[in-house]
């Protein structure tokens, strides 16, 4: 029970990071006139992915399997993320 509330926190502060991440790029976009480029809109995608995946995480109450599974579809959405960035460096 307690390992299930502590997985169901981490997911609560991954969604609560995603959204302050997102809500500063929306804010520079809108107040600053910062535009972003193509690049920069699809990290934001992932980005939602993974807010969205850590925002099921932390509502819905998971078990072993349920929890592997979430886990590795942040790997997928977190690992796309690194892949544009890198991509965006490069």
């Amino acid at each position: 029970m307690k390992n299930r509330i502590a997985f169901r926190f981490t997911y609560l502060l991954g969604f609560i990071l995603m959204a302050a991440l997102l809500g500063s790029a929306f804010f520079l976009q809108t107040y600053k006139g910062m535009s972003p480029c193509p690049l920069c809109l699809l990290q934001r995608m992932m980005m939602v992915a993974l807010g969205a995946i850590f925002f099921v995480g932390a509502i819905v109450r998971l078990k072993k399997w349920g929890n592997l599974g979430l886990g590795f579809l942040g790997l997928l959405a977190g690992a796309g993320g690194v892949l544009l960035a890198g991509r965006q460096v490069w």
